[in-house]
C-alpha cells in the first residue's frame, strides 16, 4: 500500500520521479524546474496579450484623430473591453493618457504606447472580498471582519524618485524634504520619500488617482495568497528591512507578491487614505469607503492634521512590522526617511 501511495503521489504533483528513493535534492530541482517552466509560459502568455492589445489599440487611430465625443467613446470602450481579462488591459495608462489628451482638444492618437503622467505601470486588482485585521495580532488590527472588494488598478511599485521628479517639474507637486537618508536627488528607481500626506495625495491625484483606502491597501497587499508577508512566509524573499537594509533600496529589487506588485511589505511604509483609529470598531465593510474624513482634493491637496494611517513598514523596521495585517500611523504633516506611498485608480 504504501508503495502505490507514494508513486500515486508522484504523479500527481507531476514532479517527474524516477525512482522511489528520490532524494530531497532532486525533489527541489524538480520543483524548481516546474516552476520555471510556468514562469517561461506565464512570460510568453503576457507578451502574446499585449501585442493582442497593442493591434487593439492601432486600429483605433482614425477614431482618435477624430477628437471629441467618438474617440471619447472608443477609448472608454477600450478600457473596460479588458476589465474582467486575468491580464488586464497593459496599455491602460496610455488610454488613460490619451482620454485626457482627448479632454483638452489634443489629437489622442498621438500619445504614445507605454506612455502616461510619470511612467506608472498599473496592475489590476481582481474584486472579492477578504477578513480585514488579524485577531493575533496588536489591538488596534482587531476585530478582523470581512471587507467587499471592487476590481481597481494599483501602482506596480511604489512611487519612485523619477516618478515624483515629472510632478515636480510640470509644477503640480512640491519638493520632498532632503536629508541623510531622504531620497529626493538621488537614484531614481529608489522609492521617494520624505514627503507628507498631502504630498502624497497632489501626486495620486495628478496621476489620475488617489492613495489606497486601508482595506484596498491590505487587499492588494495580500496578493490573493495566505502569506504572513506579501507574497511570502519568508521575509527576506520579499522584503528590505532592519536585517538586510540600512536604507532604501531600488524598487522591484524583491520577489513580487501574487498580484504582481512588490515592496507591498518593506523598503518604505505607506501612506493610505484612511484616519488612524485604535480598533476596525465601526470600519467601513466597502473597500472603497476610507474611514475618516479626507477632504476635498483637486489639485493640490490639503495635508491636514489627522493621523493617517501607513502600511507596510519599511527598510528600518523589524519583521513583525511587515506583516500584511500590520498597522501603524503617523500624523499627516510627517515627513519621514521611512515613509513613501503608492497610488490607486478606480476602474472607468
Amino acid at each position: 500500500m504504501r508503495l502505490f501511495v507514494v508513486v500515486r503521489l508522484c504523479v500527481f504533483f507531476w514532479l517527474g520521479c524516477v525512482s522511489l528513493g528520490m532524494t530531497t535534492k532532486a525533489y527541489a530541482q524538480a520543483s524548481q524546474e516546474r516552476v520555471a517552466v510556468l514562469d517561461f509560459k506565464n512570460k510568453a502568455g503576457e507578451a502574446k496579450h499585449l501585442a493582442k492589445v497593442k493591434r487593439e489599440w492601432a486600429k483605433l487611430t482614425p477614431i482618435l484623430k477624430a477628437k471629441g465625443k467618438p474617440a471619447e467613446h472608443a477609448i472608454k470602450l477600450f478600457l473596460k473591453r479588458y476589465n474582467n481579462h486575468p491580464q488586464g488591459n497593459p496599455l491602460a495608462d496610455t488610454a488613460l493618457a490619451a482620454l485626457e489628451a482627448n479632454v483638452r482638444g489634443d489629437d489622442a492618437s498621438a500619445v504614445s504606447v507605454g506612455s502616461g503622467k510619470a511612467g506608472i505601470r498599473w496592475i489590476k486588482i481582481p474584486a472579492g472580498h477578504f477578513n480585514l485585521g488579524s485577531n493575533d495580532g496588536h489591538n488596534d488590527e482587531k476585530p478582523e471582519h470581512r471587507v467587499q472588494v471592487k476590481a481597481f488598478l494599483m501602482s506596480e511599485t511604489e512611487v519612485t524618485v523619477g516618478q515624483y521628479r515629472k510632478c515636480v517639474e510640470a509644477g503640480r507637486c512640491s519638493e520632498p524634504n532632503i536629508g541623510r537618508k531622504c531620497t529626493w536627488g538621488g537614484s531614481d528607481d529608489h522609492p521617494i520619500n520624505c514627503v507628507d500626506w498631502g504630498q502624497a495625495r497632489t501626486f495620486a491625484v495628478w496621476v489620475g488617482g488617489d492613495l489606497p483606502t486601508e482595506a484596498q491597501w491590505e487587499y492588494a497587499a495580500r496578493g490573493g495568497q495566505l502569506y504572513k508577508y506579501a507574497g511570502s512566509n519568508n521575509v527576506d524573499e520579499i522584503a528590505w528591512y532592519d536585517r538586510n537594509a540600512s536604507s532604501t533600496k531600488a524598487v522591484k529589487s524583491k520577489k513580487a507578491n501574487g498580484y504582481g506588485l512588490y515592496d507591498m511589505s518593506g523598503n518604505v511604509c505607506e501612506w493610505t487614505l484612511d484616519k488612524y483609529h485604535s480598533a476596525y470598531n465601526g470600519a467601513p465593510s466597502q473597500a472603497e469607503n476610507p474611514w475618516g474624513d479626507v477632504g476635498e482634493c483637486r489639485q493640490d491637496c490639503d495635508t491636514g492634521s489627522s493621523r493617517r494611517v501607513i502600511r507596510g513598514g519599511s527598510w528600518n523596521r523589524i519583521a513583525w512590522n511587515l506583516r500584511v495585517a500590520g498597522r501603524s500611523n503617523r500624523k499627516s504633516v510627517h515627513r519621514r526617511d521611512f515613509l513613501g506611498f503608492r497610488v490607486r485608480r478606480t476602474l472607468p
